[in-house]
This record gives structure tokens, sequence and C-alpha cells, in this order.
């Protein structure tokens, strides 16, 4: 079950946290939790992936790997979506390590996060783009290519554009690309 409310609460945090408006001790005592919407707990346990929880502390968004914004921008774009979350219920686990090296040994391949996580696929994740803010597609930062003079940003391959104040925008001002 979506739960909007937590769902936008959840979003407000991850940009607060990235870019470094608060500590990440803020955001774990802060961030929604939910039995009903699984999202929110697998978007949560991936996140800690991200960032430390030895000490408190700000992020840097200077610092974030470009992988790691695109997971963001996508998990943004999730949570304001009305889908259902069908993925990956837990990412920690204390078996992980052995797992990894069993693996190794036997040259099996790897269990990984699919490519569009958290959507299902890359339709769903296309169909969320087209319809967020009423038709307005946003891209990932990385197929950015320039800024026009009305702040609109465009990409190489088409005239998709991000909306200004949108979380793609603030990541995007936030990582110096604007």
């Amino acid at each position: 079950m979506v739960e909007k409310e937590k769902r936008a609460e959840a979003e407000k945090l991850i940009d607060a946290l990235f870019l470094g408006h608060i500590t990440n001790y803020e955001y774990d005592d802060r961030f929604p939790r939910s039995e009903r919407d699984p999202a929110l707990r697998a978007i949560y346990e991936a996140l800690w992936f991200i960032y430390s929880d030895v000490r408190e502390h700000r992020l840097n968004p200077q610092k974030l790997k470009a992988r790691d914004e695109e997971t963001l921008v996508r998990i943004q774009l999730f949570l304001r979506s009305d889908d259902e979350y069908t993925g990956p219920r837990k990412f920690t686990d204390l078996l992980a390590i052995p797992k990894r090296v069993w693996c190794w040994v036997t040259r099996r391949p790897q269990p990984s996060v699919p490519e569009f996580w958290p959507f299902e696929n890359e339709s769903q994740f296309r169909n969320a783009r087209l319809n967020l803010h009423r038709c307005r597609k946003i891209p990932l930062p990385p197929t950015i290519s320039r800024r026009d003079p009305d702040g609109t940003f465009r990409a190489a391959d088409s005239s998709v554009e991000i909306v200004s104040g949108s979380p793609c925008y603030r990541h995007l001002i936030a990582s110096g690309v604007a």
C-alpha cells in the first residue's frame, strides 16, 4: 500500500540529508517507518550504504558519486509516484560477506539490485518520469548537456527538461552541474 504522506516526508528528509541540511543522525531518527508501504523500509536500508553512520556529520553534496546521485534521483522519483514497491525488501544481511565470497569461489554471478531500482523495470521508470508534475519529463543528471537562459536544463538527446525546484534540479545545483 502506498502511503503518500510518509513518502513525501521521506523525500524531504533524503533531500535534506544529501544536501547537507541535516545530520545523518537526524535523518535516522526522523525517517518515516511503515509496515504497510515496504518501499520506505527498502529505501531506508538501501541508502544506508551511501552514507556513514559511524559518527554524526553532515554530508557534502560535492562528494556524492555519480551513480549514487542517479540512485537518489530514481528514489525521489519513485517516492513521488503511486507505484507499489515490488523489489527486494531487505538490503542489510549479516551473511552478505560470506555469500559474496561463496559466489566468487563458485564463480556464480553476484546478486545485484536491478538497474532501475526502486522501480520494477525500465517501463515503470519511464512512465513515472512522464507522469511526474503533469507530464513534465525529468532526466537523470548524467544526461544533462546545457542550461538554457530561462534556467531549464536540456538533455543532449531531446528537449527533456528538469523542472526548477524539483529534487533533480536541487541535486544538480548542489553538485555544481548547474
